[in-house]
């Protein structure tokens, strides 16, 4: 099983170096970038489950820098870091599509809190996804036999009225389902 790879984002190489170790100590790998452009160019040529990005950077922002990310990956997960933090940067942040935002400075121990919070729940995204997926499919599935049976098939409510019908109400009966859905079963069995 691979390593989670982050992209940790910051005009300071300090900073850098001090995230990197603390999440690499956490088993992740890490890759620095010290620009927006920089974070861009690396971006566009990896594959990375979370980046971390300050905001305030010479240059590219870090909103345009995020807001370019998510036309390359609309399902990236970014964490802005910022030490110039307000209401208003933390809801612009959030606005554009950033998972969670940290004031510098923080303790290593939220960040790595925060980090693998937001990787746990991108993971279950990620798990529904993939069963809504599985179950879109099934359910093609069996409206394709259930539609291309050659025997009458129906549900019925408590009421006695049709709630579907298959295609061979119309192949075998002549009826179109639109006449038959919410019409009694007992309307249309002759005595």
């Amino acid at each position: 099983m691979r390593s989670e790879q982050i992209l940790v984002v910051d005009d300071e190489k300090r900073i850098v170096e001090n995230i990197s170790f603390c999440l690499k100590r956490e088993g992740f790998e890490t890759c620095p970038a010290y620009s927006g452009d920089e974070a861009l160019t690396v971006f566009n040529e990896n594959r990375f489950d979370l980046v971390l990005l300050d905001v305030s950077m010479p240059g590219m922002n870090g909103y345009d820098v995020m807001e370019h990310m998510f036309e390359l990956d609309k399902e990236v997960l970014v964490i802005v870091i910022t030490g110039y933090a307000s209401v208003e940067s933390a809801i612009r942040a959030l606005k554009i599509g950033a998972w969670d935002y940290l004031k510098k400075p923080f303790e290593y121990a939220d960040l790595i809190k925060t980090v693998k919070n937001a990787l746990t729940q991108k993971k279950l995204i990620d798990e529904k996804k993939a069963v809504s997926a599985r179950l879109e499919a099934s359910e093609k599935q069996y409206e394709y036999m259930v539609n291309n049976s050659p025997d009458l098939i129906f549900t019925l409510d408590e009421n006695g009225c049709f709630t579907f019908v298959n295609n061979q109400f119309e192949t075998v009966l002549g009826f179109k389902k639109e006449q038959l859905l919410g019409s009694s079963l007992e309307e249309v069995i002759h005595k």
